[in-house]
C-alpha cells in the first residue's frame, strides 16, 4: 500500500476522508525533486500551523478554509504573491492527498485560487523602500521626479498613479487648481496628508514645476521605465514597479506590527492583499487604518527635524555652512550652529571656534541623508552603525543645553576630540596591514604610501587571482596585521 492510500481512510462518523500530514510529507520527500520538495514541506508546516492538529478532514476543505489559511499567512507577514503561491501548493497537495473522489471539493473550495503564476512584485522590504525614499538621484532630474510621484502614490497608502492625478485634478468646490499649495490641498484627505502635502510643496522647489503640471504629463509607460531605472541604479532585489508602492507600504506595516485587518482597511486600490484579507472592516478597524497610514509615513520619512553634526576637512565650517545655507548641497531650510565664543578670554577672542571644525546642522532625517551623500570625502558626518550608516541625531534637549551653554559660558568648554593628525594610527611604508571596514574588509596588504595628514593611506592588496590592487583607504579602517 502508497503512502498516498495509507493516507486516505474514512472517518467512522461524518464519511470524510483524512490525511495525516505526517503521510503527506513522506509522500512529498519520495515523489518529488530536492527543489521542489522543500516548497511543499514549507507549505505543509504552515498548514499544520493553521490547522493546530496533525491530520485534516475533507469535510473541513473550504472556500473559507481556504480564505482563511491565506488570512494566517498574511497574519504571519507573507507577501500576498506568497500567499497565492502557497494557496496553489496547497491545492497541488490536498487533490494529490485525497485523491480522485474528493476532487469536486477541491475544486469547489479552490474556484478563487487563479492558476497562472503571479509575477512577485511585493518583493520590496521597508528597508529598500526607505533606501528609494533617500536615494540622491541628484545625476538624473528624470528620476528623481519620477522617484517623488513615486514616494507620494506610497504615502497615499499605495495610491495608484492614475488616482493620484484625480486626487490633483480638481479640488471638490473650487474648480481646478491653478498653483502648487491648492495642489497641496487635494491631498487633505489622505490619512498621511501632511507627508503628501510636503512632497507637493518640495516638487515645486526642487524640480521647479508643480506637480500637478507634471502629472498632467507624465504617462503609464514613463512611469514604469523611471521606476524600473530607479531599481536598476539602486540594485534592489525586484524590479520596482508601480505596484511597488502598495507592497513597499505593506512591508513597512508589517515591519512596525500593524495588523494584517488593518493593513487591509489602510491600503487603497484593489490589491491582491486586501483580497485576502477581506473588504469588511468595523469602524475601530478603519478608524486604526487611519492611524497607521500615518505610522507607516513617519517609519519612511520621519519630517521631524533634528540636530546632527559633522566636522569638516576639506574647508572651513563656516564655508560649508554658507554653502548648505544658500541651498547648494540640499533643498529646503537647514540651520546650522557653529560654536564661537561670545566674549574674550584668555585664550580666545570673540568669535573664536570653541570645537575646531565641528558643525551641527538642523534637519529633517531625509535631509540630512541627502547633505552627507552630496558633501562627500570633504566632511564626517557623525552616523549610526547600522547596515546604511544613517546619520546619528542629538537629542534636542541636550542640543540646546549645549547652545546655551556656549552662548553664556563658552569659556567652559573643553574641545577633547583629537586633532585629524593625531586621530589616527601611525603607519609607515611597507607595513603589513588588515582591512577592517569597507570594500577590501578582511584583505591583508601593504602600505605603499602615507598622506601628509595620515587620514588616508595607499594599499597594496594581493588579489586571489594573484593580481595586485592598489588602493587609497582610510587610515581608520586599517589595523597592523597579526
Amino acid at each position: 500500500m502508497s503512502a498516498a492510500d495509507d493516507a486516505m481512510r474514512h472517518c467512522a462518523v461524518a464519511g470524510d476522508v483524512e490525511v495525516r500530514f505526517s503521510d503527506i510529507a513522506e509522500r512529498v520527500r519520495c515523489c518529488k525533486s530536492a527543489s521542489t520538495a522543500k516548497g511543499y514541506l514549507a507549505v505543509l508546516g504552515r498548514l499544520e500551523q493553521y490547522c493546530g492538529c496533525g491530520s485534516l478532514l475533507s469535510g473541513q476543505v473550504s472556500a473559507d478554509f481556504v480564505t482563511g489559511f491565506g488570512r494566517f499567512l498574511a497574519e504571519e507577514k507573507l507577501t500576498a504573491a506568497t500567499v497565492a503561491m502557497y494557496k496553489r501548493t496547497l491545492r497541488a497537495l490536498l487533490k494529490d492527498a485525497f485523491g480522485q473522489q474528493c476532487a469536486g471539493v477541491i475544486k469547489a473550495a479552490f474556484a478563487d485560487v487563479v492558476s497562472a503564476n503571479e509575477t512577485d512584485t511585493r518583493g520590496i522590504t521597508a528597508d529598500e523602500l526607505r533606501r528609494v525614499a533617500y536615494a540622491d538621484l541628484g545625476g538624473s532630474p528624470w528620476l528623481m521626479r519620477v522617484r517623488d510621484v513615486f514616494m507620494m502614490c506610497v504615502y497615499g497608502c499605495g495610491l495608484p498613479l492614475g488616482k493620484l492625478k484625480q486626487a490633483l485634478a480638481a479640488e471638490p468646490g473650487s474648480g481646478m487648481m491653478d498653483d502648487d499649495a491648492d495642489a497641496a490641498c487635494g491631498f487633505a484627505r489622505f490619512p498621511a496628508a501632511k507627508w503628501m502635502q510636503e512632497g507637493a510643496a518640495a516638487f515645486g522647489r526642487v524640480h521647479g514645476t508643480g506637480i500637478r503640471e507634471y502629472l498632467a504629463g507624465l504617462s503609464e509607460s514613463t512611469y514604469i521605465k523611471g521606476l524600473g531605472a530607479i531599481g536598476t541604479v539602486l540594485q534592489l532585489k525586484h524590479p520596482l514597479t508601480p505596484k511597488s508602492a502598495v507592497d513597499g507600504w505593506i512591508a513597512v506595516a508589517q515591519s512596525i506590527g500593524v495588523r494584517g485587518a488593518v493593513i487591509a482597511a489602510a491600503v487603497t486600490g484593489d490589491t491582491a492583499y486586501r483580497k485576502i484579507m477581506g473588504d469588511e472592516f468595523d469602524d475601530t478597524t478603519r478608524e486604526e487604518g487611519v492611524q497607521a497610514a500615518c505610522r507607516v509615513a513617519g517609519a519612511i520619512t520621519d519630517l521631524t527635524e533634528r540636530w546632527y553634526a559633522m566636522r569638516c576637512f576639506a574647508d572651513s565650517p563656516e564655508d560649508v555652512s554658507a554653502r548648505i545655507k544658500g541651498g547648494e548641497v540640499v533643498e529646503g531650510k537647514v540651520e546650522t550652529f557653529i560654536p564661537v565664543a561670545s566674549q574674550g578670554g584668555k585664550n580666545m577672542a570673540v568669535g573664536d571656534r570653541l570645537m575646531g571644525k565641528m558643525l551641527f546642522f538642523r534637519c529633517t532625517s531625509a535631509a540630512a541623508v541627502v547633505l552627507k551623500n552630496r558633501l562627500g570625502r570633504g566632511v564626517h558626518v557623525f552616523s549610526f552603525h547600522d547596515s546604511e550608516r544613517t546619520p546619528a541625531f542629538i537629542n534636542t534637549d541636550e542640543m540646546m543645553a549645549f547652545m546655551f551653554l556656549a552662548d553664556v559660558a563658552g569659556d567652559t568648554i573643553r574641545y577633547f576630540f583629537p586633532d585629524e593628525t593625531e586621530a589616527m594610527p601611525e603607519f609607515s611604508a611597507n607595513e603589513r596591514v588588515t582591512v577592517t571596514n569597507g570594500n577590501f574588509t578582511g584583505h591583508v596588504g601593504l602600505i605603499d604610501k602615507v598622506g601628509k595628514d595620515r587620514l588616508r593611506v595607499v594599499v597594496r592588496i594581493e588579489a586571489m587571482n594573484g593580481a595586485i590592487v592598489t588602493a587609497e583607504i582610510p587610515a581608520k579602517f586599517l589595523r597592523p596585521a597579526s
